[in-house]
């Protein structure tokens, strides 16, 4: 669980590179962790859901640069241009092709992006 958290850490840590590349494990890692926390709230069993509700909202506000971020560095990393993040914007449908681009292997050696992403934390 260690080894998740300090390459999330690492990704947030990034928040200002649009450039560059991603591996697939770093973009789903700080996804999946940021999928974590939103849904909080729905699994406490205590009271004060409002209030976890907020500070999940509070979260997901702070990370969505980041999120971005790695988002565009992982098209980078399929040969793809940054702009297609804006895939979100199409309701319902939007979100599921860019995670389906995202999981696509990325180019082998270097692109027009950059070189090949190396993952900061090793499983």
């Amino acid at each position: 669980m260690e080894e998740f958290l300090n390459a999330y850490v690492a990704e947030i840590k990034k928040y200002e590179d649009f450039s560059g590349r991603s591996t697939v494990k770093q973009f789903w890692t700080v996804i999946g962790i940021n999928f974590l926390i939103s849904i909080l709230p729905t699994v406490v069993p205590f009271g004060g859901g409002a209030l976890l509700a907020l500070a999940s909202a509070i979260f997901l506000l702070i990370v969505l640069l980041p999120t971005l971020a790695v988002a565009v560095r992982r098209l980078h990393d399929t040969d793809k241009s940054g702009w297609f993040v804006l895939l979100n914007f199409i309701p319902g449908i939007g979100f599921i092709i860019l995670c389906v681009l995202c999981s696509q292997p990325g180019t082998a050696g270097p692109n027009r992006y950059g070189s090949a992403p190396v993952d900061v934390v090793k499983a």
